[in-house]
């Protein structure tokens, strides 16, 4: 999966990142960014999003893009670090694995 993330906690990295898991300065993909700023007792909104090798990660008017062609699956994350945050909505769109929703739903009978 990504972790996407505004302020990174690690020296060298500039002021957002794209890092493929598991976390290490090897994995980051891209970093630097524009605009990517968090503004304090106000509504953010922040979105990831991967279309094929294509990834957008943006808060506020920020963004920033990058390619990685390595991983076609998993999970995206977003990472808040020092920061509180309530969220109001969540969109989650792609395409449904059909033999994990057969599974599931079994599961439930």
């Amino acid at each position: 999966g990504y972790l996407a993330m505004v302020n990174p906690p690690v020296q060298g990295l500039g002021p957002a990142a794209i890092i493929r898991q598991p976390f290490n300065p090897q994995n980051v993909i891209v970093q630097g960014g524009q605009g990517l700023q968090l503004v304090r007792d106000a509504t953010n909104t922040a979105s990831f999003v991967r279309e094929g090798a294509k990834l957008r990660f943006s808060v506020n008017q920020g963004v920033l893009e990058g390619d990685d062609r390595r991983t076609n699956e998993g999970q995206i994350q977003i990472g808040l670090i020092n920061h509180t945050v309530s969220i109001d909505k969540v969109k989650i769109t792609g395409e449904i694995d059909a033999a994990w929703l057969d599974a599931e739903l079994k599961k439930l009978k």
